[in-house]
């Protein structure tokens, strides 16, 4: 009987018990990373809902400063409220721009429906804003029935948009974190509120234009816009009353009270009650936009006052989360590192009968063990060594983070952390993978291998897009591809074979995916446009732990832990298949898995 080296067969059993306590580190590592990452996705979201606020208050703003220009005034009026009106439009054309600029680096999945909301406001803002330029430039034109209503129910109109995007942006912020959403919805109604304020003070300004009292349409449409100012402060007081932050904001809701609801709006309201008085000649539209302007400026601090709480505590809550993750790396590194020092130092003393135990059954019926022995001895040292370069690579960087003055991990730190945190489990899981199609029985069942590869596709589209690489599948000639297989190792071998793909092939181009159905075979190719692999590394290509020199094109040298392709050609062969590659370097690569049609 041939003896198996007793060092290979101890790491053996030291990489598996490494292996099996990393796991569940691991597991929590990407759980706290998962929990991390959907707290920044509410931070984005909330970015874009503030911004939108924004950019829905600049378009309010130049509205009152359109309406500020109507009327009787001095030229020396006219000519600074012009500037005023200037300065508002380029502030809402600049925080459209930004918004859009924002909206094409979200990743949220309403941002399309925001990206066409955005363009129906630019679309209904310009012949708006046209229309009112035309009443400022002509004074009699402003005292024909129903022009400046008409001018000024357009710009409503033009803004109308904003508030179906607000909606989806708090819906975006719920998904990723409920407790963030509720203090939005505060912020969004007295948003709201300064919106019909405004509405309702816009109303007075075409009879105080005309010099006339307010006829009963009139009374009508204000009577609508005042319900709903004053149903929306009842609703704000009711959430007030819930929230742990009605201290905060009760001197910012005494303001408004004191500035919109005891001023600007009582003064609104003497001139709705004037009848057929004089005041209406008297009073100049402008200085009323003056004096309602105050109100309403106090409504958008009050909404300013109650954003800054739900940011500051979603901020706060992502930075306790990272410092619980750096705890979490920090110890579990510390474990693993005296767990593999336990290992060494009683290496031979209580391992001993059980690697012996395993030399003598591994060594049974195989007469070729010494060899094989020596391959995996040399297999083990390679995961040994995989293992420990993540593993210490995330130390370091904790190491790095905890001696830094300001003791915090930047994104890019841990941006780092993460990628050598899912190399580790990646390799456990290719491993285990592996391991488990040798040891666990084989399920085979009838499978149909199109569908399988599309699978295969949508699991990899995102990684693909990354890279800006199309997964082209070819369309079915009406064939039947139904094959014996497992389904989830077929499944696992395709991806394997299609991320190779995706790694090595170049930027912003097409990887081909096709079924093809011959007379006793069901054949699934994958091609792709990479450098190619060299003839004297085409034999090794499928053994494990074998990486080549081989570079992505035009990026840094693909990773990988050459496990990928011997899987694949292990399930394939379990489903008495073959799997073979044709490669041409400077050209492209070609793997073709071909499985027995059933």
């Amino acid at each position: 009987m041939i003896r198996l080296p007793s060092q290979g067969s101890y790491w053996l059993l030291g990489i598996m018990v490494l292996g099996l306590a990393s796991l569940p580190i691991i597991w929590s590592i990407k759980n706290e990373i998962t929990h991390y990452q959907r707290l920044r996705q509410s931070r984005e979201a909330m970015a874009l809902f503030v911004s939108l606020l924004r950019t829905y208050e600049a378009a309010s703003v130049e509205r009152q400063a359109s309406t500020a220009l109507l009327g009787r005034i001095s030229s020396e009026q006219a000519v600074h409220r012009r500037t005023q009106l200037t300065l508002a439009r380029s502030v809402t054309d600049e925080r459209i721009r930004n918004l859009e600029e924002m909206l094409r680096r979200a990743t949220c999945t309403r941002c399309a429906n925001l990206v066409n909301s955005l363009a129906l406001v630019r679309a209904r803002l310009v012949p708006a804003r046209a229309t009112m330029d035309a009443l400022h430039a002509d004074a009699a034109r402003q005292r024909a029935h129903g022009a400046i209503l008409g001018a000024i129910h357009d710009m409503i109109a033009a803004n109308e948009p904003f508030q179906l995007m607000l909606n989806q942006c708090t819906l975006g912020v719920a998904e990723f974190s409920a407790d963030a959403a509720q203090p939005l919805q505060l912020a969004r109604d007295i948003a709201d509120m300064r919106e019909y304020a405004v509405r309702f003070g816009s109303l007075l300004i075409e009879p105080l234009v005309m010099g006339r009292y307010l006829t009963r349409d009139d009374r009508e449409r204000v009577a609508i816009m005042e319900g709903r100012v004053m149903q929306l402060r009842d609703i704000i007081a009711l959430r007030l009353a819930s929230k742990p932050y009605r201290s905060q904001l009760r001197h910012s809701a005494d303001s408004v009270t004191e500035a919109y609801f005891d001023n600007a709006y009582m003064y609104a309201r003497q001139l709705i009650d004037a009848g057929e008085r004089s005041v209406h000649r008297t009073v100049q539209p402008a200085d009323f936009v003056a004096v309602y302007r105050k109100g309403t400026d106090a409504i958008a601090r009050f909404r300013d006052a109650a954003l800054a709480p739900a940011t500051a505590q979603l901020d706060l809550h992502i930075e306790r989360l990272s410092h619980t993750l750096l705890a979490i790396t920090l110890v579990s590194g510390l474990i693993l590192a005296a767990l593999a020092g336990v290992l060494v130092l009683f290496r031979g003393h209580y391992v001993s009968p059980l690697e012996g135990l395993a030399r003598g059954l591994l060594s049974l019926g195989r007469p070729r063990a010494a060899t094989r022995a020596g391959h995996r001895e040399a297999m083990m040292a390679s995961l040994s060594h995989d293992m420990r370069s993540p593993q210490a690579s995330i130390l370091a960087l904790l190491d790095m983070a905890r001696t830094t003055q300001t003791y915090r991990m930047t994104p890019d730190l841990f941006a780092k952390i993460e990628s050598h945190a899912r190399r580790t489990l990646k390799m456990v899981d290719d491993f285990v993978q592996l391991s488990e199609l040798h040891v666990l029985q084989y399920r085979p069942a009838d499978v149909d291998a199109y569908g399988i590869l599309l699978d295969a596709i949508d699991a990899l589209t995102v990684a693909a897009h990354r890279r800006g690489i199309t997964l082209q599948l070819c369309e079915p000639d009406g064939h039947a591809y139904v094959v014996r297989a497992e389904p989830d190792s077929l499944f696992r071998a395709i991806v394997n074979v299609i991320d190779n793909a995706i790694k090595y092939g170049p930027e912003h181009d097409t990887v081909h995916c096709c079924v093809r159905r011959t007379r006793r075979h069901v054949e699934i190719a994958i091609r792709d446009r990479g450098p190619g692999i060299r003839p004297q590394d085409m034999p090794h290509i499928f053994k494990r732990f074998r990486r080549f020199a081989t570079t992505a094109i035009g990026d840094a040298p693909a990773s990988g832990n050459g496990l990928g392709l011997a899987f694949a050609r292990a399930a394939v062969r379990k489903a008495r298949g073959q799997i073979r590659c044709r490669s041409t370097v400077g050209v492209g690569t070609e793997f073709t898995i071909v499985l027995p049609a059933r």
